[in-house]
Order: structure tokens, then C-alpha cells, then sequence
């Protein structure tokens, strides 16, 4: 598969994704996982605990993409290099190779190739969790700035699905 994105983009996503990537996980967890779903790329980084998922929509599609291929990077790699660069466009080709794949990368003048790169099954599969509104009473005396803090914790931690199955969703009407 052949990707080109502009640099900026893939650096923003990468540097958003790359907050999920710890250093003592498994090997498959430092790499980024790149699909594709309706001409929009979708990045995903996790550590089994925290799984961040950016969205980008390029300007080309990809070359010789298959339904429902996706594809590793090594995410913090990659953004170490591209932040250094000013150039414009960045160059993905992905390749079979005896002992897994490998991705060249090509931005400006620099080209460098990344090998061992591990199989796509091998990344954690990720639950989609649909959004879904809750509504939560609490009644506390906190000044405004607490009170935001507060209702964006309660917020997040409802998303979380091991929560969702207690409170479930608000009832029609009261959200």
C-alpha cells in the first residue's frame, strides 16, 4: 500500500495518538495501527488500557488498498522523524517482506526504510463504543471552575463501558 499525506497532518495525528503508547507494553503497542473506513484514514494507538483513535481524511486515496486493510507504523519513530522536517508531503509504501513488513519513507529528500514491522493481526482489536448520552444527578457546591472539571470526570468515566452496563442510558427526554 502507498500513502502520501501532507506533513502536517500525519505529525498532528501522530502526536495525538502517540499519548497512548507506553514504553513498558508489549512490542505490537508501540506501533500506530492505520486503516482505512470511507476514504478516512483512522489512526489508533492503545496500552490496553487507554486507546486513542484520530481521524484524518486525505487528500488522495491510497494506492492499491484493499477492502478493509489497514496497516502498522511505528508511531513515535515516525513523529520523532517528521517533526524535524519542513517539508510538505510524506510518503508511506508499505512491503512484504520474509520477516514481516516493512514502510518506506520518503519526505523532501529523505528516505528511510523501517523493517520487522509485526503483522496487522497481531494489534489488539479495539472495541467501537458507540456515543450515547447519559444523564447523571448530582447535586454539589463547587465555584464554577470545579463544577466544569467535575461534570467533564463524570462524563468521561460514563463513556467508559465497564460503567455503562450500571447506569445505562438516560431515558428519551432526559438529557
Amino acid at each position: 500500500m502507498k500513502l502520501t499525506l501532507s506533513r502536517q497532518k500525519i505529525v498532528e495525528a501522530l502526536s495525538v495518538v502517540c499519548k497512548a503508547i507506553t514504553k513498558n507494553s508489549l512490542p505490537v503497542l508501540q506501533y500506530v495501527n492505520l486503516g482505512f473506513n470511507e476514504n478516512i484514514l483512522i489512526l489508533r494507538a492503545t496500552n490496553l488500557d487507554l486507546t486513542i483513535i484520530k481521524t484524518i481524511r486525505p487528500e488522495n486515496l491510497p494506492e492499491l488498498l484493499e477492502p478493509n486493510q489497514s496497516k502498522l507504523l511505528p508511531g513515535s519513530v515516525v513523529l520523532a522523524l517528521l517533526s524535524k522536517s519542513a517539508e510538505d508531503k510524506v510518503t508511506f509504501c508499505w512491503e512484504k517482506q520474509d520477516n514481516g513488513d516493512a514502510v518506506r519513507l520518503q519526505f523532501g529528500s529523505h528516505k528511510s526504510q523501517i523493517k520487522n514491522i509485526p503483522p496487522v493481526e497481531d494489534f489488539p482489536l479495539v472495541p467501537e463504543v458507540k456515543a450515547e448520552s447519559f444523564s447523571v444527578g448530582v447535586a454539589f457546591c463547587f465555584n464554577r471552575d470545579a463544577s466544569k472539571r467535575f461534570q467533564r470526570g463524570v462524563f468521561e468515566a460514563l463513556r467508559k463501558p465497564d460503567l455503562r452496563h450500571q447506569y445505562g442510558p438516560a431515558p428519551p427526554g432526559k438529557h
